[in-house]
C-alpha cells in the first residue's frame, strides 16, 4: 500500500484528528503557561532531589485517548503504563500539534529511581569506537512509522457490492457511457473528461483509485495515469473485478482521446535504480544531532526545569568534534532536548552521521526513543538518546524561541553539500599524495637544474666576456675600415669619372654627339666628396701605399662595382691620332657635310678614320632617303626608298669584321646597317660585341634595346657585367612595360648618380606609364629648376599637363621651349599640345607635322597627330598616322588604342575590338583601355553584355580614375534585373562620388535607384535617406522622391502598399 495520504479523504482527516487536536495548553494543575524569563545556562552545579520516572505533560492528551501518566509530587514515584493510543498511526510520536515533544516518556515498570546522593551521574551509551564506519544517509523527512492496524478494517471489501442495482456483473452488455456513470467511477471520469489530453497523461498529476473508495488504499496517491492503470490491472486482494473494469474504461477513454499512458521509447530498455530522493536527498544544514533526555527532574527557585549544561554536553561527546551545543527552553524551563551542532562541512556531516549511527546501533536512536524510551539505567545513570533531526524536530526545538534566538538551519542538497565536497576532498587527497610522491623527484630535478644553471651561468658569463671583447674588436675594426670603405667608394666613383671623361672625349672625336652628351650628364650626376676632408694628409689614400691602390691599379681603368656587385674590367681602347691626325681633324670639322668628310678620309686606313668615313656615308644616305620621301609622297606617305649606301657599307664593314681590324665603333655602325637591312639576328650579335668591347657608347646600347622586343630576347643576350648594363636593363624593362623592375634599377643607380637628370627623367617616364601624374609633375618641376633650358623629355611633361588640363603651366612650358629652341621635335610637340588643349586642332596638326619634318621617326608626333585627326573627325588621316606610329614601335599601346578609337568612330566594333585588345595586351593596367573594350562589347551590333561587364570589372580593379566603370556596371546589372548587384555598384559609385565631391546626372541617377531599391526591400529608413537627398535637386526626380516618401509613410502607418508609379511627378 502506498504511504501517501490525501487531504480530500474524510477518513484521512479522521485518522489525523488525534494529532490535530493537540494544543499547547498550560499544565493541568495551573490552567495556563506562566511567562518566566530564561534561566541562566549555568545549571550544572548543585544537589537535586529525587526524580520521577515520567515528566509533566506539556499539553492534554487527545480526546478519547487515555493518558499515559500523571504528574506526581517531588520525590514521589509513579507506575508508568505503556498503553498504546488508538487515535491513528501517528499517535505513537511524542509530538504535540506544533511538532513538539511531550513529556509522556514510559519507563520500565520495576525501575524506581532512588534519590541521588552523589549529584548528577550522566552516561551515554553511544560508544567511542568504529570511527571509520561509513555514515548512513541523513534523515531530513519526518520519521513516520507504518502501523499494521487499519482503521477501515471493519469495511466489507468483498465483491458482493458489485452486484448491486447500480453495477451489473455482466458489464460487457452495458454501454461504455453507462459503466462510466456508475457510483464508483462517475466522479473520477467527470474529472477525467474535464481535463485535456496533456493534462491527463501528465506524470505530475496525482490520482486516487476510484475502485478503492471507502476501502483499503482509498487515500493512496498515484503519480500519473500509468501507475493508476497498473494498480487497476494488478490489484489482486479485494474488488478485483471492479479494478479490472476501471483499467478497461481508462484504456477506452485514452483511445478516444488519442493518447497513451506509456511514452514512446519507455516501454523497453528501462531499468530500476535508486529513487530520486535516495540519489539526491535533502539534509539539515549545518549538520546536527538531537540529544534527548537532557532534562533533570529538578526545578530551580523559580520552579523552572533545569537540564544538562553546554560544556558538559560537549565534553561528553568530545570524540565527535561537535563545534557547539544548544538547548531547548520552554515556558516551564528546560524541555529535555539539546542539539549538538557540527561544522558546516562534509566532515561535520560525517561526524554527525557517525554519532547518529552509534546511538542507533546501541539501541538508543530515534526508534527506541519514540517507542519505549528507558530514561534511567540501573545505578541511577540517565540514558541519553540521539538521532539526526528533521525539520519538524527543529521546528519543535525552536517553538518557544523568537526569530533571533532560534536555532538557524537550512535544507540543503546532499549531493551539493556532502557528496561533491567529499569527492573533491578525495581528489585533493589523491593530488596531495601524488604531489608528495612527485616532490622528491622535483627536488632532485631542481637540484640538478640549479647545478646545470650554475654551470651554464659560468659559461654564459665567459661567452659574454668574449662577446664584449669581440664587439670591441669589431667596433675598432669598423672604425678602422670605415674610412677605408669611404675611400674605396670614392675610388670607385673616381673610376666612374675617369671612364666617363675618357668616353666623352672618344665619343666626341667620332662625332657621336648624342652618346657623348649622355655620358656627360652621367658624369656630372656623380656626387663629389669634400676635397678638404679627403686629402693625402688626412687619409691613407696615397698613391702606391694604400691597400686600395695596391688592389686597384691606377694605371688600369676598370669598371666600378657598387653595393657588392663585381664588374668586369674594360680596358680603354688605344687611339690612332698620330696616323690620321691632320686629315681626321679636317673631316671632323666638316662632318656636317657628310660626303665631303667622307671624301677627305677616302685614303685613310686608321680605325677612327674608317669609322668616321663610314658614318659620314651612312648619314649622307639617310639624308638623301628622307629628301626623296618628302619629294615623292609627302610626310604621311609610305615608300620603298632605302638608304643607298647600305650595300657598300655592309660589304666593307663585314670584311673588316672578318679580318679582325674593326673597332667597337665600327661594330656599332655595322650593327646599325644590318638593322636597317632587316638582318636583326646578326645585328644583335654585332651590337653585343660592340657594347662588350666598349660599354660607354650609349648609342650602341639604344640600338641594341630597339632590337630586344621580348623578354626572351633580352635574357638571351650575353653581356658583360659592366655598370652600363644596369642602365641598359632599366631602359629595356621600361620599353617592355615592366615599370616596377625599371624603377628598382633606376633607384639603385641613383645611389651613385645622385644628380643625374637622365635618371630623374626616366623615373618620371616610368611613373607616367603607371599614371602617377602627381609624382611625374613634381619630378619635371624639379628638373626645370635644375636645368631651366632643358628640352629633352619635356614633351612627356606637356602630356601630363594636357591630361590634367593645366592651361597656364602648359602655356608657360610652350613659351619657354619656343624661346629655347623652336625647331626641336620636342618643342613642336609641346606647342602642338598647347594648341590642342585650347581646341585649335588645325594649328596643333601643323606643329606635329613640323616635328615629323625634323624627325620622321619621332613616335610621339605620329601618335599625337592621330589624336588630333580623331578630334577633327578625319578618321582616314588618323588611321594613317596611327599606322605610322605602329610601324615605328609596335609596342606603343597608345597607337593601337588610337586605331581602336578610329574604327569605333566608323561603327566597326569588331575592328575596334581587335586594336583595343592589342593595346590592353601591351598595357593591362590602364583602366581606359578596358572601358573602351567594354563599350565595344555593349554596342548594338555586338550586344555582349556579360563580356562588357567583365571588362568594366577589370577597369575597376585597375583604379578607374574617371569613375566610369562602377556606374556602367550598376546600369548593366539593373538592365539585367540583378537588383542586388546593381545596388551594390550604385552604392560604391556613390561613395566614390562623395569622396571626390562630384555632382552631376550620375549622382541623381544613383540616389533615385537606391531609394527605389531599399523601398522595395522594406528598408524604409535607408530609402528615406536617399529620398531626402533627392529633394535637394530639381527636375522629375524630386517629384519621384516625394511620391516615394508619401508611399512609405502610408505603408508604415498600416495602409495599403502603393507603388511609386501611382504617383506621377
Amino acid at each position: 500500500m502506498s504511504s501517501r495520504r490525501g487531504d480530500g479523504n474524510p477518513k484521512g482527516k479522521q485518522l489525523s484528528q488525534g494529532v490535530a487536536n493537540i494544543g499547547l495548553d498550560s499544565a493541568q494543575d495551573d490552567g495556563e503557561w506562566e511567562v518566566i524569563g530564561k534561566k541562566s545556562k549555568n545549571r550544572s552545579g548543585g544537589i537535586f532531589g529525587p526524580q520521577s520516572s515520567s515528566y509533566k505533560a506539556w499539553g492534554p492528551p487527545p480526546q478519547g485517548v487515555p493518558k499515559t501518566g500523571t504528574r506526581s509530587g517531588a520525590g514521589g514515584s509513579q507506575a508508568a503504563h505503556s498503553q498504546k493510543p488508538a487515535g491513528g498511526r501517528n499517535a505513537r510520536h511524542p509530538y504535540n500539534n506544533t511538532g513538539g515533544f511531550g513529556d509522556n516518556f514510559m519507563a520500565p515498570k520495576n525501575v524506581i529511581p532512588p534519590p541521588l546522593d552523589q549529584g548528577w551521574n550522566w552516561q551515554s551509551r553511544a560508544g567511542k569506537k568504529d570511527k571509520n564506519v561509513v555514515p548512513p544517509a541523513a534523515v531530513a523527512e519526518d520519521y513516520d512509522d507504518e502501523d499494521n492496524s487499519d482503521p477501515l478494517s471493519d469495511l466489507d471489501d468483498s465483491d458482493d457490492d458489485l452486484f448491486s442495482d447500480e453495477f451489473d456483473s455482466d458489464s460487457s452488455e452495458k454501454s461504455h457511457g453507462t459503466r462510466k456513470k456508475s457510483k464508483w467511477f462517475k466522479q473520477f471520469f467527470d474529472e477525467f473528461d474535464r481535463l485535456s489530453v496533456d493534462e491527463v497523461i501528465d506524470p505530475a498529476r496525482r490520482w486516487h483509485c476510484p475502485a478503492c473508495k471507502n476501502g483499503p488504499g482509498a487515500i493512496d496517491w498515484y503519480d500519473g495515469m500509468q501507475p493508476l492503470k497498473r494498480h487497476a490491472e494488478t490489484k489482486a486482494a479485494k474488488r478485483v473485478k471492479l479494478h479490472r473494469e476501471l483499467a478497461k474504461l481508462i484504456d477506452a477513454e485514452l483511445q478516444l482521446k488519442g493518447a497513451t499512458v506509456t511514452p514512446v521509447g519507455q516501454v523497453f530498455g528501462r531499468w530500476a535504480a535508486l529513487k530520486d530522493e535516495e540519489k539526491n536527498r535533502k539534509v539539515i544544514w549545518p549538520p546536527m544531532v538531537l540529544i534527548m533526555n537532557t532534562k533533570l527532574e529538578l526545578q530551580d527557585e523559580y520552579d523552572k526545569w533545569i537540564g544538562m549544561g553546554t560544556e558538559e554536553l560537549l565534553d561528553l561527546f568530545d570524540d565527535y568534534h561537535a563545534s557547539k551545543a544548544r538547548h531547548s527552553y520552554g515556558p516551564q524551563g528546560h524541555c529535555g532536548m539539546s542539539m549538538l551542532i557540527f561544522e558546516a562541512s562534509a566532515m561535520g556531516h560525517f561526524e554527525a552521521e557517525r554519532l547518529h549511527r552509534h546511538f542507533a546501533e546501541q539501541g538508543f536512536g530515534r526508534d527506541a526513543w519514540e517507542r519505549n524510551p528507558v530514561l534511567f539505567r540501573p545505578g541511577l545513570i540517565r540514558q541519553l538518546y540521539g538521532f539526526l533531526p528533521t525539520k519538524r524536530d527543529l521546528d519543535t526545538f525552536n517553538q518557544h524561541c523568537d526569530d533571533k534566538a532560534g536555532l538557524k538551519f537550512d535544507i540543503k542538497s546532499y549531493q551539493e553539500m556532502v557528496l561533491k565536497p567529499t569527492r573533491q576532498m578525495s581528489l585533493d587527497s589523491e593530488e596531495v599524495i601524488r604531489l608528495k610522491d612527485k616532490l622528491p623527484k622535483e627536488m632532485r630535478l631542481r637540484k640538478d637544474a640549479e647545478e646545470t644553471n650554475a654551470i651554464l651561468r659560468d659559461k654564459i658569463e665567459k661567452l659574454q666576456d668574449e662577446n664584449r671583447l669581440l664587439k670591441q674588436r669589431i667596433k675598432t675594426q669598423l672604425e678602422e675600415n670605415k674610412e677605408e670603405m669611404i675611400l674605396q667608394e670614392e675610388f670607385y666613383k673616381d673610376n666612374y669619372r675617369i671612364e666617363l671623361r675618357t668616353a666623352i672625349r672618344q665619343l666626341s672625336d667620332r662625332c657621336l654627339y648624342a652618346a657623348s652628351k649622355w655620358a656627360a650628364e652621367q658624369l656630372v650626376g656623380i656626387i663629389e666628396q669634400d676635397p678638404v676632408k679627403f686629402t693625402p694628409a688626412n687619409t691613407r689614400f696615397q698613391r702606391g701605399s694604400s691597400s686600395i691602390r695596391r688592389r686597384f691599379r691606377t694605371n688600369d681603368i676598370t669598371s666600378t662595382p657598387a653595393a657588392g656587385v663585381s664588374y668586369v674590367s674594360t680596358p680603354v681602347m688605344e687611339e690612332d691620332d698620330i696616323v690620321d691626325g691632320d686629315f681626321y681633324l679636317l673631316a671632323e670639322s666638316v662632318f656636317k657635310e657628310y660626303r665631303r668628310a667622307a671624301h677627305v678620309l677616302r685614303d685613310q686606313n686608321g680605325k677612327k678614320s674608317i669609322f668616321l668615313r663610314s658614318c659620314a656615308l651612312y648619314l649622307a644616305g639617310e639624308k638623301r632617303k628622307e629628301e626623296e620621301m618628302i619629294e615623292l609622297e609627302g610626310p604621311l606617305g609610305k615608300s620603298d626608298i632605302v638608304n643607298g649606301e647600305l650595300v657598300s657599307l655592309e660589304r666593307e664593314l663585314s670584311t673588316l669584321r672578318k679580318n679582325g681590324t674593326i673597332d667597337p665603333f665600327g661594330l656599332y655602325l655595322y650593327g646599325l646597317v644590318l638593322k636597317d637591312k632587316g638582318n636583326k639576328s646578326l645585328a644583335l650579335t654585332v651590337l653585343v660585341e660592340s657594347v662588350n668591347s666598349y660599354p660607354w657608347n650609349w648609342s650602341a646600347w639604344s640600338e641594341l634595346q630597339s632590337l630586344c622586343t621580348t623578354v626572351d630576347v633580352l635574357n638571351s643576350l650575353k653581356l658583360n657585367n659592366h655598370w652600363m648594363k644596369d642602365f641598359f636593363l632599366a631602359s629595356a624593362y621600361q620599353e617592355m612595360r615592366k615599370h616596377s623592375e625599371s624603377l628598382k634599377k633606376y633607384e639603385y643607380l641613383k645611389g651613385t648618380f645622385v644628380f643625374s637628370n637622365y635618371i630623374q627623367a626616366q623615373i618620371a617616364k616610368a611613373q607616367y606609364n603607371l599614371r602617377e601624374f602627381e609624382q611625374v609633375e613634381a619630378i619635371f618641376e624639379e628638373l626645370l629648376r635644375n636645368d631651366p633650358y632643358r628640352v629633352e623629355d619635356m614633351d612627356m611633361y606637356s602630356n601630363v599637363l594636357y591630361a590634367k588640363e593645366c592651361y597656364s603651366a602648359l602655356s608657360y612650358l610652350a613659351h619657354r621651349v619656343f624661346i629655347t629652341d623652336k625647331y626641336r621635335p620636342e618643342s613642336c610637340c609641346i606647342i602642338g599640345n598647347y594648341y590642342s588643349l585650347k581646341g585649335q586642332h588645325e594649328k596643333a596638326v601643323v606643329y606635329f607635322r613640323r616635328a615629323l619634318k625634323l624627325n620622321r621617326n619621332y613616335l610621339s608626333a605620329w601618335t599625337l597627330m592621330g589624336h588630333e585627326y580623331v578630334e577633327m573627325k578625319n578618321t582616314p588621316a588618323a588611321i594613317e598616322a596611327y599606322r605610322h606610329a605602329v610601324d615605328i614601335n609596335p609596342c606603343d599601346y597608345r597607337a593601337w588604342y588610337g586605331l581602336g578609337q578610329a574604327y569605333e568612330m566608323m561603327s566597326m566594333p569588331l575592328y575596334a575590338l581587335y586594336y583595343f585588345k592589342k593595346s590592353v595586351f601591351l598595357q593591362p593596367n590602364d583602366s581606359r583601355l578596358w572601358i573602351a573594350m567594354a563599350k565595344c562589347y555593349d554596342t548594338e551590333q555586338l550586344h555582349m553584355t556579360e563580356e562588357a561587364m567583365k571588362c568594366y570589372k577589370r577597369a575597376v580593379n585597375c583604379n578607374d580614375r574617371e569613375a566610369i566603370a562602377l556606374h556602367q556596371l550598376a546600369k548593366l546589372n539593373s538592365e539585367l534585373g540583378r537588383s542586388e548587384e546593381a545596388a551594390y555598384y550604385y552604392k560604391k559609385d556613390l561613395e566614390r562620388m562623395e569622396a571626390e565631391d562630384r555632382e552631376g546626372p550620375n549622382m541623381v541617377e544613383t540616389l533615385l535607384y537606391l531609394a527605389q531599391y531599399y523601398r522595395q526591400q522594406k528598408r524604409f529608413e535607408e530609402s528615406e535617406i536617399y529620398c531626402t537627398r533627392l529633394l535637394d535637386y530639381t527636375g522629375p526626380e524630386k517629384e519621384t522622391a516625394k511620391s516615394l516618401l508619401r508611399g512609405m509613410r502610408i505603408e508604415q502607418a498600416g495602409g495599403p502598399s502603393m507603388d511609386v508609379e501611382h504617383f506621377p511627378p
